[in-house]
């Protein structure tokens, strides 16, 4: 996850806006906990901050590069498809990571009696990596395809 602040001429110049992604999920929550922590014990920082939905990582680079925002929460691996111009991308971003928040980890489950017990025992399983163009999919998709397994 790479962090970025938005700040939106919608809102007074010392209002800042943390846009993160939907409802319900983890950066949603990170981005409404900065903009809390912040507004609690920045108080020399100047700025009021609040948290935003958007639809994920994917808008709020666009919106980055379009001057719309100035920062943003960002899942690391689209961001890194994103400054390369890769993987769905229609050309390259100029955005750059901030800081880091946290590691993705990818655990692989399976039913216990499957006889799956390596990623080379997946192939020609169907493999679900959550939804199409979601960040974790541009985590675990590179790993599979290293591996031999087609995920789509």
């Amino acid at each position: 996850m790479i962090v970025e602040i938005a700040v939106t001429p919608l809102y007074p110049d010392n209002f800042l806006v943390w846009v993160s992604a939907p409802p319900g999920g983890a950066f949603f929550v990170v981005g409404s906990a900065l903009a809390e922590v912040i507004n609690e014990t920045g108080s020399d920082f100047g700025y009021s901050v609040t948290a935003e939905a958007t639809s994920g990582s994917q808008e709020n680079i666009r919106r980055l590069a379009s001057g719309e925002l100035d920062f943003s929460l960002s899942n690391a691996a689209i961001t890194y498809f994103a400054v390369r111009g890769g993987e769905g991308w229609d050309r390259a971003y100029p955005v750059r990571s901030v800081m880091t928040l946290a590691p993705k980890i990818a655990l692989f489950v399976t039913q216990a009696d499957s006889g799956i017990t390596t990623l080379a025992d997946m192939r020609g399983h169907r493999v679900t990596v959550g939804p199409a163009g979601a960040g974790f999919e541009y985590f675990v998709r590179p790993l599979l395809e290293a591996h031999g397994i087609n995920p789509r």
